[in-house]
């Protein structure tokens, strides 16, 4: 059996602003059908790839240094990303996060391809979410207020 990653989008306009979702969803063409949401979540990173698990959590590759430990759900995380992974139930497990500025220091030291490729999905999504419509260049205080919250299911 394998394992994929949840992950989720959250921004905070300033340092005492609440979090929210920024991920983006699109039209359930099944809403109606037996319990189906009217919105599905467009996943912003779709691969499984057990050496990027090892990295942010330790999961399914423990050859892999985890870049922290795994921290939890935040406690102050946005609403529908806390009601997506109550709805996993037991079914989710090792859930963490990390702020974008996190995940770039980590990829200063590690220089990991997949972890690249997950920093340029965070960017784009942001960027995307924000309507900037060209390639900005973020700020480290921008970066601190991106985060990626993600778990795994089996």
């Amino acid at each position: 059996m394998g394992c994929d990653i949840h992950c989720n989008l959250e921004h905070r306009r300033n340092t005492e602003s609440d979090w929210y979702d920024i991920d983006l969803y699109k039209k359930n063409k099944y809403f109606g059908e037996d319990d189906e949401p009217e919105y599905w979540k467009v996943s912003l990173y779709n691969e499984r790839s057990y050496f990027l698990f090892g990295l942010l959590a330790g999961v399914r590759n423990y050859e892999v240094e985890p870049i922290s430990q795994p921290r939890g759900i935040p406690d102050d995380v946005s609403e529908s990303i806390k009601e997506c992974y109550n709805k996993w139930g037991n079914d989710a497990h090792t859930p963490s996060w990390y702020t974008l500025y996190e995940l770039k220091k980590a990829q200063n030291t590690l220089d990991e391809q997949v972890l690249q490729e997950l920093i340029d999905a965070i960017e784009l999504r942001y960027i995307q979410s924000e309507n900037y419509g060209y390639k900005k260049t973020l700020t480290e205080d921008e970066e601190k207020r991106i985060r990626l919250v993600f778990w795994f299911d089996n």
